[in-house]
Formats: structure tokens, C-alpha cells, sequence
């Protein structure tokens, strides 16, 4: 969980990204916007984090498959959570005023 801390706190800016202020194990609650930045990045972290052999202690190899399937799992949860957020907003988006007429006709 340290090396994943390193990781997450370094995290660079960019557009549609706020870079973190807080360790990820610091924060103690996930606002809307904090939580699709984790989501946005949290694969890439996550993987980062069980790839490392420099200055993390090495995964025995007995142990890759597992990570393999975490790191999918992880993919999987993240990808399904922002493509059910984004389409949400484009239906929110998309609705026709309640009063059933186009409001740009006068």
C-alpha cells in the first residue's frame, strides 16, 4: 500500500484530471469529482504498483496470475463504472424539457 501511496501522490495534472493533494489511504471520503479522478487513474496506479521490482519488494512468481486477474478485475470495475456515469449524464443531458417542447422554438 506504500508504494501505491508514492505512486497516487505524484500523479501529474491534466485536463479533466485534479491531481491529488492527500495519500490515497489519507482521504476519507470520495466526493463526485474525486471519485472519477480515482477511476480515471486507478488502473494504471493499481498496475504500476504490482509491476514494480526497483524499490518494492519483488512479486513471487506463484502470486503473478493472481495480480494478472486483480489488475482485469480492477479494469473491468473501473471501465463499467465510467461508461454507466458518462452515459448517465449524456441521458440527463438529452431529455427534452418537461414541458415537451423544444425550448429554442418560440
Amino acid at each position: 500500500m506504500t508504494t501505491f501511496d508514492h505512486i497516487w501522490s505524484r500523479l501529474p495534472s491534466f485536463p479533466g484530471f485534479t491531481r491529488p493533494n492527500k495519500a490515497y489511504r489519507s482521504v476519507t471520503q470520495w466526493q463526485g469529482k474525486e471519485m472519477r479522478n480515482l477511476l480515471q487513474v486507478l488502473l494504471g496506479v493499481f498496475s504500476a504498483t504490482l509491476s514494480r521490482t526497483t524499490d518494492a519488494d519483488p512479486i513471487a512468481s506463484r502470486h503473478k496470475p493472481l495480480c494478472y486477474k486483480a489488475i482485469l478485475c480492477v479494469r473491468y470495475i473501473t471501465d463499467y463504472i465510467l461508461i454507466k456515469d458518462c452515459w448517465r449524464r449524456m441521458t440527463y443531458v438529452n431529455k427534452p424539457p418537461p414541458n415537451g417542447r423544444n425550448s429554442s422554438k418560440s
